[in-house]
């Protein structure tokens, strides 16, 4: 079964629609197969981001989304990686995921 994938606000999406074809359409392949139940290749788990939090790595560019807000899949943060950051995602851009995918969370706990 295919999850819904669902945007954290706008910005987020006007973000990822914001970036080079090649990069979008590699995005949305990984996107895709994380709907799809898989894990995509370069992907990574953000340990310290909240539960089921991953990032997903397109030629520089970075999705951070969640997908234990069952049955959805959540993207939170989308960004472009600054060279001068090296192979570390800033702490500021790890914050805001897990910021945002505790709100999330916490949002879908009220529900029930």
């Amino acid at each position: 079964m295919t999850k819904k994938l669902y945007w954290y606000n706008d910005s987020v999406k006007q973000e990822l629609v914001s970036w080079p074809e090649p990069v979008r359409k590699a995005a949305g392949h990984q996107l895709r197969d994380v709907q799809n139940g898989e894990f995509p290749d370069g992907a990574k788990r953000l340990r310290n981001a909240g539960p089921g939090a991953i990032q997903l790595t397109c030629r520089g560019y970075r999705v951070g989304l969640t997908i234990e807000i069952e049955p959805d899949v959540w993207v939170v943060h989308a960004f472009k990686k600054d060279a001068r950051e090296g192979r570390e995602t800033r702490k500021r851009h790890i914050r805001l995921i897990e910021q945002r995918v505790n709100e999330l969370v916490a949002r879908n706990l009220r529900r029930h």
